[in-house]
């Protein structure tokens, strides 16, 4: 039969307890303060994980409805830069359509100066031309009773103008201004000194 020591059976227990109790506070204890730390930390990463996916997913909703209305805002976009082009474009044709017909206003009003001004040139031309005709026509074929009786006709006739039709003279003055009156005469002959008085 056995032969049991009771002493070693305690010193056994003893030495049983010992160990489960250091293993338990060295061991046993780390490991599961480690096992719970990776524990709390999946348990983190998966909430983070979960965090993560939830904020994806909202910028992938905001990302797809920005996309949406991405189309529309470039729709806008160009309608309205197409309106702005067609606003300038039309205010441009205007400034020019003005330009051209100021422009053509001008031509038209140096055309008529410059028409006017040759027809003023040619109508004084032709008087002088005229006159001196006229005058070589009276002085040789008129006697010289038919100068003299245009030169009275013509003195009376200022004297007339003068008496009758005072509303003309007056307008010849204020024209006039400050310069003297007077009426210069080109005669085909020569005046007598008599004639030269009147």
């Amino acid at each position: 039969m056995l032969n049991l020591d009771v002493w070693t059976i305690v010193f056994q227990i003893i030495n049983f307890l010992i160990l489960a109790a250091a293993l338990y506070y060295l061991l046993f204890q780390p490991v599961m303060r480690s096992v719970e730390k990776r524990a709390a930390e999946k348990e983190q990463m998966v909430r983070e994980l979960a965090q993560e996916r939830e904020e994806a997913a909202r910028l992938r909703t905001e990302l797809e409805a920005r996309l949406a209305h991405a189309g529309e805002e470039a729709a806008a976009i160009v309608a309205t830069a197409q309106e702005q082009a067609e606003i300038e474009h039309q205010a441009l044709l205007q400034e020019t359509q003005a330009e051209v017909e100021r422009i053509l206003v001008e031509a038209h009003a140096d055309a008529h100066r410059l028409r006017q001004q040759a027809v003023d040139e040619s109508h004084a031309d032709l008087l002088d031309a005229v006159i001196e005709i006229s005058g070589l026509v009276i002085s040789r074929a008129a006697p010289p009773e038919v100068h003299d009786a245009l030169v009275q006709q013509l003195c009376d006739r200022i004297w007339e103008l003068g008496r009758s039709e005072m509303e003309r003279v007056e307008t010849f003055r204020r024209a006039l201004g400050d310069r003297t009156p007077t009426a210069h005469v080109k005669t085909a002959r020569p005046l007598s000194p008599e004639q030269q008085g009147l």
